[in-house]
């Protein structure tokens, strides 16, 4: 009897304990549950509202630059980008100028400029012609995919390819073919800046400083007519938009949208080709699908604050709200981070619009002369208005200097990190002295 009823001791408490632990767990998925559910009608009522305000938050994953190729219907022979993406490709880096190909054009020889400029004469005219056609994107977005990743070094080699020339046209003293090659060069760059992506807006950014490079050595040497100026200040003006961020951030938007759902149901890295969840993501993406919800909500609120602060104008920006976490007016979201990107498209703001300022200059001295005294007697004939600082919310600085002008933008700059070194032959984006 003694032997009997220690293990029905242990049987009872085994029970008690398991009675415990059945309850304990049905109250963590009653507690779940609850959660689950809250977190979803949050979730979905926030996406409501960002669709409300933003237009549907769709994101098409299976797209990609050269899309035309495998989809010959989405772009017309006659689209611009299809143009200038073939021009990307014809590009020729030969051994003879292939060291010399990455310098700043303005530190090679006149020799070496028409060199180059000869073995890629194709891709330039072709890139010419695509300038001539009606504003258009390529209309795609990109995943972390090697299909997906866009051939930007074939776009960055056909700018390089593009400001050589202008420069060995230049030299050989055919300046309407400089504002050609020029005119090409911001048209692709207008191309590229009308993709959602980070990649492909900074890449334009890049683009057209280089072109405004060639630009200012043109404007420097040479007298392009009225006729090849209207034109390149008409690619110019596609570049100048009012918040050069804005698609970048709601493209981000967007593919935050569409990435979550596929976090829920355990695909942690976000949804990639071939990839395949297991039963254990499944599971553990199951259980914590509440705090998945919320880091959801979390994520698209302070996406759509980096999209609202892209659409502010740089002086109104420090009174909207910061992202969780972070001080008002601080924007850092994705990466790199969104204040970074926005703050790049003010600067792109600011030395496009000197670069549209210059060109209406040289036409009003076509037209009258001389220069104006004031950059006011520019509009409405050769700028529909000047273009504003985004810094400063004025006018850029301009002062007449001898023969020519003087036109700058005081802007924030970043601080230069430690052991930079200033590559020669560059001018700042954001002065320009022409002298004549």
């Amino acid at each position: 009897m003694n032997d009997v009823r220690p293990s029905k001791g242990w049987i009872v408490r085994g029970r008690r304990l398991l009675v415990i632990l059945l309850l304990f767990i049905f109250a963590v998925l009653a507690v779940r549950a609850a959660l689950d559910v809250w977190m979803g009608r949050r979730l979905n009522d926030q996406i409501a509202r960002l669709e409300k305000q933003y237009g549907p938050l769709r994101w098409d994953p299976v797209r990609k630059l050269d899309a035309w190729k495998t989809w010959p219907r989405r772009i017309a022979p006659e689209n611009r980008a299809r143009m200038i993406d073939a021009a990307a490709a014809r590009v020729t880096l030969s051994d003879t100028y292939e060291d010399l190909f990455y310098r700043v054009p303005s530190t090679i020889t006149a020799d070496q400029a028409r060199g180059i400029a000869d073995e890629n004469r194709d891709a330039v005219q072709l890139a010419i012609r695509a300038a001539r056609l009606q504003h258009s994107s390529w209309d795609i977005h990109y995943l972390a995919e090697p299909l997906n990743v866009p051939n930007v070094m074939d776009l960055d080699n056909l700018s390089k390819v593009l400001a050589i020339a202008a420069r060995g046209d230049t030299d050989a003293g055919r300046a309407d073919e400089a504002v050609a090659d020029v005119t090409a060069g911001f048209a692709e760059a207008a191309a590229m800046r009308a993709e959602p992506v980070a990649i492909m807006a900074l890449n334009a950014m890049a683009v057209a400083r280089e072109q405004m490079e060639a630009l200012k050595d043109i404007l420097g040497r040479a007298e392009p007519s009225g006729p090849a100026l209207a034109g390149l200040a008409a690619a110019i003006d596609e570049n100048l938009v009012a918040s050069p961020m804005r698609e970048v951030m709601l493209g981000e938007l967007k593919r935050s949208r569409f990435i979550w759902p596929w976090i829920e149901v355990g695909y942690f890295e976000g949804r990639r080709a071939g990839e395949r969840s297991t039963a254990w993501t499944r599971s553990v993406a199951w259980f914590v699908r509440p705090v998945i919800r919320f880091m959801a909500a979390r994520d698209l609120a302070d996406r759509a604050r980096a999209v609202d602060a892209a659409s502010t104008p740089r002086t109104g920006r420090a009174a909207l709200p910061g992202p969780s976490g972070m001080a008002p007016g601080e924007i850092r979201v994705g990466n790199p981070p969104a204040y970074n990107l926005i703050n790049a498209g003010d600067l792109d703001t600011a030395s496009i619009g000197l670069a549209a300022t210059a060109v209406a200059l040289r036409r009003f001295r076509l037209d009258h002369g001389t220069y104006p005294n004031t950059l006011d007697e520019l509009a409405p004939t050769h700028l529909k208005t000047v273009p504003l600082n985004p810094y400063t919310g004025r006018q850029p600085e301009y002062v007449r200097q001898g023969a020519g002008f003087e036109l700058h933008a005081r802007v924030a700059l970043p601080p230069i990190p430690p052991g930079s070194i200033k590559i020669a032959g560059v001018s700042s984006p954001w002065e320009w002295r022409v002298p004549r």
